[in-house]
């Protein structure tokens, strides 16, 4: 769940963060944000003199499946739809959601569970375009506990986690605890046995893994992929691969509800330049990690390229009802929320703002 570039927040802090947001809370700034790209944002025009019209679109953390708002900024897809786009990373999903509602920023990128629980206190989010689905979470188990369990990758579910009882977990945050607790019950394995550390990054624990300090925990690309890469841990289980989890609705484009109904046509035209960066990273992978070299320089680009070919990018930007399904699953049963939740279409999520026609002709060319 968490694609993040080595040493940044996990995405779960964000998650935990996010649960503590009241409405009160949303009156405030966003505060703690830092641009993302591009340092200007004054006032700037197409090619054919037309004025841009200036949006500020605030990424909940800093991580490569939200590097859609950069590609279509540096492709020039932002211009074509008349928008001048500036970006901010807001450290965490409850400064993003602050700021939104407070309107510093018109438009953020989260996950569809911190949506569920903005929704959930009454906050009137709506994701008006998908950038990916499923789960990309992996568990990454020390090499040095793989070989005294007698474990391997290519076991049967079951049997992987049956020989993690005993072990240390970190948990980066409380989601990373509740997603491995539901894996161990979903198989009737008990928890107990298993010794829980709290650390604050996924780049500590893999620091803790390494040192031996700890047997796992669980993070997302590209930090899995360095941990394996560096020969300290092993990915045994990969969460898309879990029964489930594998097709959730999950990173999403949102603005508010009075925003997309006072300012339809401006929707219209960033969900639409989002739409036409989903399809490029789909069509132009090579591009794509040049794009992501520059943004993430301190990343090797075979661990950046590994991350980008496990993301799986929504096509046209289209949201599904049956990945809201699945989402939906997961967040009840991560207990996040409370009651239940069910993503309705036309009130969480919508397609309608997605120029289709606009999308695929510039795929097309």
């Amino acid at each position: 769940m968490k694609i993040f570039p080595n040493g940044k927040r996990s995405r779960a802090v964000a998650w935990a963060a996010v649960a503590a947001l009241g409405v009160a809370a949303l009156a405030g700034c966003g505060g703690a944000a830092q641009p993302a790209s591009s340092p200007s944002h004054a006032a700037a025009s197409s090619a054919s003199g037309q004025k841009l019209i200036p949006i500020t679109i605030g990424k909940a953390v800093d991580v490569v499946s939200f590097t859609t708002a950069d590609v279509a900024k540096e492709e020039g897809f932002f211009k074509q739809q008349g928008i001048d786009a500036k970006i901010l990373v807001m450290q965490g999903s409850s400064n993003a959601n602050a700021a939104l509602v407070g309107g510093s920023v018109q438009f953020t990128m989260a996950d569809s569970i911190p949506l569920a629980i903005a929704r959930g206190k009454g906050v009137p989010l709506i994701a008006v375009e998908g950038i990916d689905h499923g789960d990309s979470e992996q568990l990454i188990v020390s090499n040095k506990w793989i070989a005294a369990h007698h474990l391997s990758p290519t076991q049967p579910l079951n049997q992987r986690i049956a020989g993690l009882q005993g072990m240390t977990f970190a948990a980066v945050g409380p989601t990373d605890l509740k997603l491995l607790q539901m894996l161990f019950q979903q198989f009737g394995v008990p928890f107990s046995s298993v010794k829980v550390e709290s650390l604050q990054s996924g780049s500590a624990a893999a620091v803790a893994l390494a040192h031996g300090q700890i047997d796992a925990f669980q993070i997302s690309p590209p930090t899995s992929f360095e941990v394996v890469d560096q020969g300290a841990g092993t990915d045994l289980i990969n969460y898309e691969t879990v029964p489930g989890q594998g097709n959730i609705e999950y990173d999403l484009v949102m603005t508010t509800t009075q925003y997309a109904q006072a300012h339809p046509d401006i929707v219209r035209k960033v969900a639409t330049a989002f739409a036409e960066a989903n399809n490029f990273m789909i069509a132009h992978p090579d591009k794509a990690l040049q794009i992501e070299e520059k943004l993430f320089p301190k990343i090797p680009p075979s661990v950046l390229q590994k991350t980008l070919a496990l993301i799986q990018w929504n096509k046209d930007g289209l949201q599904q009802a049956s990945w809201w399904k699945d989402a939906d699953t997961l967040i009840n049963q991560l207990g996040v929320v409370k009651g239940t939740f069910t993503a309705k279409e036309g009130v969480d999520w919508t397609n309608q703002y997605i120029d289709l026609n606009a999308v695929r002709q510039q795929s097309s060319q």
